[in-house]
């Protein structure tokens, strides 16, 4: 309890839009938040003497989304959810913003003192962004995060120092079972929930999510440029993490324009041949000619000798259907509470089934050979067997749509390995959270298999093994590059 109120009064440094989603808090609604000259934050009144950079008033907090069972506990207060919440499946979040939310939410399960007590949704806050100290307004702008609730095993008879010993030793277990928490550690906390006279701790992960709106208001009013956040791609994608995961998942036709440098070079042998024309009428620039061809010569050797050095990998760029590309939507009315119901019924139910099974095949297939690196948000390949596989599943999902009676929206839908060339260090780190994930994922199949071989489970161990023979030949090819290259 001692080391939960130390962090209170740590000061907090915000230096991109999540960082102040992350330290707002739901309950500041009506209050503003400073930005200091340093990047420090000041909750609600503004020290003397002092001007801000920038004013994030905090105008209205509410669920945007509620996830999973709409259930809650005598834990968390009812308040957690409401039943006017609009509920979203785990899966739509998956597919526009690229988290893992059913593999977070899964593991969560394993630490929970019933499956019940594990609760997500989206919350959306509205910023009104001004500069300085209620300056010139910026915009008002919305930005909105994930919000995972996880409530430990613990009795709620036990003692409040032992409540909270067990909260924090649960949440060191989850990071060292599943890499996934691990991945989100600067996006979790503990939280303590008052119940009467008692103190109920819980864990909290709260992820921020894209808020293009709020974003660039936020570089507006601290006066940071926003262009070279967009323009930095070019060589290493490694350097913008954030806008990289965005465009995977939601805009893969962009991806090809993240690595032009392999291009540049190829257009220079097309000059090689002009240089020496200038020569032929006056034999006097002769020498000169020829300096100028030996210059591009030694260019062309100094470009090749780049690209020599940067590391080609490929990336996975994927787009598939899923159930909710043939949804009804209804409006229903619950008293005075209007609520947007999805439907699928008849042969839209069977329909939406097929697509799910398509997007779980193709997720099946092409974790054959890709890797999925959460800290990074991509999936990375070695090797051309990736390209070739790509193509074989794009090929299936088209197919499977014309199937399906929609082939008119095959074009929607890719799949393709898309090389990038980057850095040797950027590689060797990227190469080296691959093979982190892979080890983790088999050592965790090989405590399954002997789970399942110990309750004498005999197909669920040849399930397991054959999974583990998938993860441990992929974490070979990794292995195998990162030897080749001497790292």
């Amino acid at each position: 309890m001692a080391q939960q109120t130390e962090k209170k009064y740590e000061p907090r440094y915000v230096h991109a839009p999540a960082d102040l989603v992350f330290f707002t808090d739901t309950d500041d609604e009506g209050y503003p938040i400073y930005v200091l000259n340093d990047r420090s934050l000041q909750y609600k009144r503004l020290p003397k003497g002092t001007t801000p950079l920038a004013t994030f008033h905090v105008k209205k907090v509410s669920v945007f989304a509620r996830l999973g069972e709409s259930g809650w506990s005598d834990t968390l207060s009812s308040s957690f959810f409401s039943p006017a919440d609009p509920a979203a499946e785990p899966s739509e979040i998956e597919e526009k913003y690229g988290i893992p939310l059913t593999l977070l939410l899964t593991a969560a399960k394993e630490f929970a003192a019933y499956e019940k007590e594990v609760f997500a949704k989206i919350i959306e806050i509205t910023y009104e962004v001004y500069r300085g100290e209620y300056g010139d307004f910026i915009a008002e702008a919305p930005a909105r995060f994930l919000h995972i609730a996880i409530v430990p095993k613990y009795s709620k008879l036990a003692p409040e120092k032992q409540r909270w010993a067990i909260t924090y030793s649960t949440l060191k277990r989850m990071r060292q079972k599943h890499p996934i928490f691990a991945q989100y550690e600067k996006f979790t906390y503990v939280k303590k929930k008052e119940v009467g006279a008692q103190d109920r701790p819980y864990i909290v992960i709260k992820i921020p999510l894209p808020s293009p709106e709020f974003e660039k208001a936020f570089y507006e009013a601290l006066g940071t440029p926003v262009a070279p956040v967009a323009a930095a791609p070019a060589p290493p994608p490694a350097a913008e993490e954030e806008v990289d995961v965005v465009r995977l998942f939601e805009e893969p036709e962009e991806l090809p324009a993240v690595s032009p440098a392999p291009a540049q070079p190829a257009a220079q042998p097309t000059v090689q041949p002009t240089a020496p024309a200038p020569a032929a009428p006056t034999p006097t620039p002769i020498p000169t000619a020829v300096g100028e061809e030996e210059a591009e010569e030694e260019e062309e050797e100094r470009e090749r000798a780049t690209r020599e050095e940067l590391v080609e990998l490929y990336l996975l760029s994927m787009r598939l259907p899923s159930k909710y590309l043939v949804q009804r939507v209804e409006n229903e009315n619950e008293g005075e509470v209007r609520r947007e119901v999805r439907k699928w019924e008849g042969e839209t139910a069977k329909l939406a089934t097929a697509l799910q099974t398509l997007r779980w095949n193709a997720y099946s297939a092409m974790s054959r050979v890709f890797a999925y690196v959460e800290e990074y948000g991509v999936w990375v390949a070695v090797t051309e067997e990736a390209v070739k596989e790509a193509e074989r599943v794009s090929e299936y999902v088209r197919k499977k749509l014309a199937e399906l009676g929609l082939a008119p929206l095959a074009d929607r839908y890719i799949v393709r390995a898309v090389p990038v060339y980057l850095e040797p260090e950027d590689a060797k780190e990227l190469l080296a959270a691959a093979i982190a994930k892979l080890s983790a994922d088999a050592r965790g199949l090989r405590e399954r298999i002997e789970e399942a071989e110990a309750e004498k489970k005999e197909k669920e161990v040849k399930k397991l093994k054959r999974k583990l023979a998938q993860v441990e030949r992929l974490l070979d090819q990794f292995l195998v590059e990162m030897r080749r290259r001497g790292w």
